[in-house]
């Protein structure tokens, strides 16, 4: 257990590491025990930030030389979690809470979660982001938003499903970082696009435009899904018809030991 532990504690040091995330480099892993940088002065840890209390469990913050360390991410998951969007709002939302507190002027809820999931945001947009102060309509916008469902499935609004279906505008949709319809993605592709050679693009075309023919439908996937569980079914039940009852390996046991022991 403690070995397993290890291990995500390093994958997830990894993680903070490769984002820029100020952390404690890890050094060594061996079996259970992980070796990682120590922060503070002359041997004296840290100052630790204790007040501040998130949804991820004993997650503790050190400021030291101007910057906040992570040390620790306990309940951390990895990116193709089935909540891991889920869990990322609930974050932001004891993050900006925290610094309410204190009288930081921090961005709203849904700012943050578009600031964090966004791939199009760069260098510029980041100082303009931690420039922005939440006034009235922004805060009721972020009650808004944590009541937002995080798939297709959980929309209750049957026009949200048709401006994503019929290809209207979805400006006014507040889960377009979530669906997918994040207008600025779609702006740099379409820029890498256009860029393009014409006879590349026209052969492109014709290429995807097969592969999409090839494609399987949602029928042949279902069908596919079915015949893959009844073949594991087959396979495990010709397993079982072979397999050696406990009772009979208990016996064998028994008579190596007694021959053994003669």
């Amino acid at each position: 257990m403690v070995k397993t532990w290890a291990k995500k504690e390093m994958r997830n040091r990894m993680r903070l590491k490769a984002a820029g995330i100020s952390c404690p480099t890890p050094f060594l892993l061996r079996l259970h025990v992980l070796v990682m940088e120590f922060i503070g002065k002359g041997g004296w840890a840290g100052p630790r930030l204790k007040d501040a209390v998130l949804s991820l469990d004993k997650l503790r913050e050190c400021y030291v030389e101007g910057h906040l360390y992570i040390i620790d991410v306990s309940q951390a998951v990895d990116l193709d979690h089935p909540r891991a969007l889920d869990f990322l709002r609930e974050d932001c939302v004891h993050v900006s809470d925290f610094f309410k507190k204190h009288g930081v002027a921090a961005m709203t809820i849904r700012e943050l979660f578009d600031f964090i999931v966004d791939p199009s945001i760069d260098g510029a947009t980041k100082e303009k982001a931690r420039g922005n102060v939440i006034s009235a309509e922004e805060e009721t916008a972020d009650s808004v938003f944590m009541q937002i469902p995080k798939t297709l499935n959980h929309v209750k609004n049957a026009e949200d499903v048709q401006w994503l279906t019929s290809g209207t505008d979805t400006v006014d949709m507040y889960y377009q970082t979530i669906t997918g319809e994040c207008p600025g993605l779609a702006n740099s592709e379409l820029r890498t696009e256009t860029d393009e050679d014409e006879s590349y693009s026209t052969v492109t075309d014709k290429e995807d435009s097969s592969s999409e023919d090839e494609q399987p439908t949602a029928v042949d996937r279902k069908a596919a899904r079915k015949e893959n569980k009844k073949k594991v079914k087959e396979e495990k039940r010709e397993a079982r018809k072979h397999k050696v009852p406990k009772a009979v390996k208990k016996k064998k046991k028994k008579l190596v030991k007694a021959k053994k022991y003669r």
